[in-house]
């Protein structure tokens, strides 16, 4: 069999049955691109929501291939950070851990790690981020960081949950391991902020905004903190529209302390969803900002990878996501 017919058998097999996950890692899918290398000594840092994963009635409708697809592009990109949203089924989110050698991981339903899941309320009652809602999660590779602790934050007030769609931030306390064989702690929020482009939901966006703010202004104010997630709204102006300013104004109004690495890609117009918004970002604190690698920020396209499982774009956005992973490089 010539090597043509081979990966051409390969390739209506992979169609047939979809992708199966990889073993260890690799670091990067040949044709990753903008992924690069996972040990030059950088930390990638990434965010992903993941569109109603597991939820067998929302989102991509064969969940199995969803998780087979979730896996195999984790295993490529080799992100050494991940910021999750939208996880809805844990039992397949654990086995897509279990299927990444190198990898743990924490949900903001795990109330054995996470503090503060029996003190927030949800849609369902208390306790939040029950078995059919969309969870908060981290993943991250052991080699690069240890885990310390995880806790809900902004939680216990009513109207705050409220104003966060009742999924309350996840803050993960890290130690990132440096080139030098010490550790470096770090802090990673993960946030899914309130969706729609109505302005009743611009202005609890705006509300959350300002809860999060205050929330690192005086209880991190010298650490390295990166909050990472889907924001639900763009920097430039709101969804809502162009006559509306970004909810986020609070922090774009504070770059002495605070930045958003995403920014290159607003004023790029690159989106970050299927609908062509950028959505999703990644925020920083001034005392991590000196550390991020210059032109690192970018949009991941798992669909140009050629996997018949998620290529071409349509694909994607039918099979895995309607989101795409932003991910941007450390220096550690």
């Amino acid at each position: 069999m010539t090597r043509l017919t081979l990966a051409l058998a390969l390739a209506i097999l992979a169609a047939a049955c979809g992708r199966e996950p990889h073993g260890p890692p690799d670091g990067g899918h040949p044709d990753a691109g903008p992924v690069g290398p996972r040990d030059d000594g950088t930390l990638s840092l990434a965010t992903w929501n993941m569109e109603f994963f597991g939820d067998a009635t929302q989102g991509p409708a064969d969940d199995a291939l969803q998780q087979r697809n979730v896996t195999a592009i984790l295993a490529d990109a080799g992100f050494g950070i991940a910021g999750l949203e939208e996880v809805v089924d844990v039992a397949r989110f654990n086995a897509v851990v279990a299927a990444l050698p190198g990898y743990d991981a924490v949900l903001s339903s795990d109330g054995a790690r996470v503090s503060g899941t029996s003190s927030c309320v949800s849609f369902g009652g208390s306790p939040c981020y029950g078995d059919f809602e969309q969870k908060l999660g981290l993943l991250y590779r052991t080699s690069v960081a240890s885990f310390r602790s995880a806790q809900l934050i902004l939680t216990g007030d009513a109207t705050t949950e409220y104003n966060f769609g009742y999924r309350p931030p996840l803050r993960v306390d890290l130690d990132l391991r440096t080139g030098d064989g010490g550790t470096d702690p770090l802090v990673v929020i993960v946030v899914h902020l309130k969706a729609y482009a109505d302005t009743a939901s611009l202005a609890r966006r705006q509300a959350s905004s300002v809860a999060l703010k205050g929330y690192l202004d005086s209880s991190l104010p010298t650490q390295k903190v990166a909050v990472v997630g889907d924001w639900n709204d763009d920097l430039d102006h709101s969804t809502a529209g162009t006559a509306y300013p970004s909810p986020f104004q609070n922090f774009l109004n504070d770059p002495a302390r605070y930045q958003f690495v995403t920014s290159v890609l607003t004023e790029a117009n690159i989106g970050t969803h299927s609908f062509g918004s950028t959505i999703d970002h990644q925020l920083v604190t001034n005392e991590l900002l000196p550390q991020l690698r210059a032109g690192s920020v970018t949009v991941v396209h798992p669909e140009s990878w050629g996997d018949p499982s998620y290529s071409p774009q349509s694909t994607y956005n039918g099979t895995t996501s309607d989101h795409w992973p932003v991910v941007s490089r450390w220096e550690r």
